[in-house]
């Protein structure tokens, strides 16, 4: 019985409404923003920080990936992390509790929704040793995101309910860091939070920045989600385009998208694909629907 609510629940997810992107144009210009604070900004205060930006995301159908940011790249430049690599390796471990409270928030579009999750950053398959946890609440269309770093040897003591306070203080130097931590304990403990599952992909990234305003594109591939505490997994053979936007929208999107192939999506979330394709795997189906404590 639960695991046919969870199908239910899960079908949800499946409204990804495909919009050509020529007409994804014609919609209101408000179409698409978001008012995002970042407490994470040095310097600035949260009235400071509050800001339209116009983020979007696309499923690209050219192929391979190399002819993708071969084409990308002739409009706006490669963004290289300290100058180095091309590929960033994200790996993001998504926190929910037994009954999915975070995901159910998520395909019930509730108008106030928090997710926490822990994302670490390699290259050519080696990670940092340093964590990023991060709270992000939607609340009527704005968002928030805070979030501070921790040493990966220290996360067990974090996860496991106790003080780590002091380390914290030792790596963040952002203004209000006691505040951004206990948000982050509060939030786990409410909403009785633990680490679910897991996602990886491979990131390139393109940004330019001038007097018109800031434009950042982001193309995720490699996408695999596990299912943490079993051995399942699930690899998603698509291509996702995030492109970001705070000012005057360059003209030459259009003729970029028809040229990879791009085609709007609605809504994707990479958490909430990973819960609807491992609950298609029978093991990992019984443990979600049966809570995570089993």
């Amino acid at each position: 019985m639960k695991s046919d609510l969870l199908s239910q629940e899960i079908s949800g997810v499946k409204d990804f409404l495909m919009i050509d992107p020529e007409q994804a144009l014609d919609r209101e210009a408000t179409d698409g923003l978001i008012g995002e604070i970042d407490s994470n900004t040095p310097g600035v205060n949260q009235e400071a920080s509050l800001f339209l930006r116009q983020e979007r995301k696309y499923l690209v159908g050219l192929r391979p990936v190399e002819d993708v940011t071969k084409t990308i790249s002739a409009y706006v430049p490669i963004y290289r992390y300290s100058g180095k690599h091309d590929v960033t390796n994200i790996r993001t471990t998504y926190f929910d509790s037994p009954g999915l409270n975070t995901y159910r928030e998520y395909i019930q579009r509730r108008k106030v929704r928090r997710k926490i999750r822990m994302r670490q950053y390699g290259y050519n398959g080696q990670f940092d040793p340093v964590s990023w946890l991060e709270l992000k609440v939607k609340d009527h269309g704005i968002s928030k995101k805070e979030r501070f770093c921790l040493l990966e040897d220290d996360l067990p003591e974090f996860l496991a309910g106790k003080d780590v306070l002091d380390r914290v203080r030792e790596m963040n130097t952002v203004k209000g860091i006691d505040q951004i931590y206990l948000d982050v304990r509060a939030i786990l403990s409410s909403m009785t939070l633990m680490p679910l599952l897991q996602v990886r992909y491979d990131r390139i990234s393109f940004q330019q920045q001038d007097d018109n305003g800031f434009l950042r594109i982001t193309l995720d591939q490699n996408l695999t989600f596990e299912l943490l505490g079993s051995e399942a997994q699930y690899t998603m053979d698509v291509v996702v385009m995030e492109v970001k936007v705070t000012g005057e929208r360059p003209a030459w999107l259009p003729e970029l998208f028809e040229k990879i192939g791009a085609k709007r999506v609605k809504r994707f979330s990479k958490f909430a694909n990973a819960v609807e394709y491992l609950s298609s795997i029978p093991r990992a189906a019984q443990f979600l629907a049966g809570g995570l404590s089993e």
